[in-house]
C-alpha cells in the first residue's frame, strides 16, 4: 500500500496495487478496536496520562483499519483510500512517541541519582522527556504535512506534478527523521539495559517493588520500539519505490500485513499485558510532572535505603 498515484487511473480502476483482502481488513479492524477499548480501560484505571500518545496512536491505527475495510468494499472511493493510508501511516508515529516517553521515564526512575550522567547513559536524562516528545511530534507533523501536500495535488482536474513531488519528498524526509529518532532512542535503551543489569536486585526509587519490574517493563518497551522501527523501514521503502515500476513489496498485500499491521498489533498486545501505568509509580504518570519534586522524594528514599543498609551491617 504505497503512497497512491491517481494520475493514471480512471473511475473504474482499483486504487490498490494488488487485490486487497476485505476479510483481513475487517478482522484487523475488529482486533484493533478491541485493543483500543482495553488500553483505554487500563489508561483510565491507572491514570497514566503520560502514555497519551500511545493511546492516541492505537486509536488512529484502529480508525485506519476500519476505513481500509470501507475502502476495499468501495474500491473506487479515493477519499476512503486517502484516509486509510493517512491513518495507517501516522498512527504508529504517535505510538512511537508514547514508547519513547515511557522509556525515558523508566531510565529516569530506575537509575540511581549518582548515575544520572551523560557519559554513563549516553543522553542528557534531565531534558530527555521534553526532547523525546518534541522530536517525536515533529516527525509526526512533518509526515502529516507531506501527506497533505501530496494529496492536495490531486484535488484539481489535472494533478500538479511538482506539488506531488514536493509532498512525496516531505513524506520521505519525515519517515527518515522518524527512523533516525527511533534508532537513537533504541541505542539509548540498549545502553540503559547494559549498565542497569546490576541494579535489578535493588529497591526501585519511589516504590519498594523489585528491580525486575522496571527491567521487564523496559524490555517490553524496547521490543515494541524495535517493531515500530521495522515497520518504519518498511514504510520508508514504500515511499521511495517508483510508481512506474512498482516492486514486489508494493504490488503484493502480504508485506503490508507482515511488516506493518501484525507488528503493530503485537506491540499493542505486549504493552497491554505489561502496561506501564500499572508498573510505574504514580508520581511519574502525570502528563506534566514536577521533576524537581520527584527527585527530592527520590533522594529521601535513597537516603532511607542507605541508612537501612548501615543498620543491617
Amino acid at each position: 500500500m504505497s503512497a497512491p498515484d491517481f494520475s493514471h487511473l480512471n473511475k473504474s480502476q482499483s486504487l490498490y496495487d494488488y487485490e486487497p483482502s476485505l476479510g483481513a481488513a475487517i478482522a484487523c479492524a475488529a482486533c484493533c478496536s478491541a485493543a483500543v477499548l482495553f488500553h483505554m480501560l487500563l489508561f483510565v484505571r491507572s491514570q497514566a496520562w503520560c502514555f497519551w500518545a500511545f493511546q492516541a496512536g492505537i486509536l488512529v491505527e484502529a480508525v485506519g483499519f476500519i476505513v481500509r475495510a470501507v475502502s476495499i468494499a468501495h474500491i473506487e472511493n479515493e477519499g476512503a483510500f486517502m484516509a486509510s493510508y493517512t491513518f495507517l501511516l501516522l498512527g504508529p508515529s504517535l505510538m512511537a512517541v508514547g514508547c519513547q516517553t515511557i522509556l525515558i521515564q523508566i531510565i529516569w526512575w530506575a537509575t540511581p541519582l549518582r548515575c544520572h550522567r551523560f557519559r554513563l547513559l549516553w543522553c542528557p536524562i534531565r531534558f530527555m522527556n521534553a526532547i523525546s516528545t518534541g522530536l517525536g511530534l515533529a516527525a509526526f507533523l512533518v509526515q502529516l504535512f507531506g501527506v497533505a501536500l501530496y494529496y492536495a495535488s490531486f484535488t484539481t482536474m489535472e494533478p500538479i506534478v511538482d506539488a506531488r513531488k514536493r509532498g512525496l519528498a516531505v513524506l520521505r524526509v519525515g519517515a527518515i527523521f522518524q527512523l533516525v529518532i527511533l534508532t537513537v532512542f533504541a541505542i539509548v535503551g540498549m545502553r540503559f539495559h547494559i549498565v542497569s543489569y546490576g541494579w535489578i536486585g535493588r529497591p526501585v526509587p519511589l516504590t519498594r517493588t523489585s528491580g525486575a519490574t522496571w527491567y521487564r517493563l523496559g524490555r517490553t518497551i524496547s521490543v515494541a520500539s524495535t517493531l515500530i522501527i521495522a515497520r518504519t523501514i518498511f514504510r520508508l521503502v514504500e515511499v521511495f519505490v517508483s510508481h512506474d515500476q512498482p516492486g514486489y513489496i508494493v504490488s503484493n498485500e502480504w508485506p503490508f500485513w507482515a511488516f506493518d499491521a501484525i507488528p503493530m498489533l503485537v506491540a499493542v498486545v505486549l504493552l497491554a499485558v505489561n502496561y506501564p501505568g500499572l508498573q510505574m509509580p504514580t508520581e511519574l504518570l502525570g502528563a506534566f510532572w514536577n521533576q524537581g519534586k520527584v527527585q527530592t522524594k527520590k533522594k529521601n528514599i535513597h537516603s532511607e535505603s542507605m541508612m537501612t543498609e548501615l543498620e543491617d551491617v
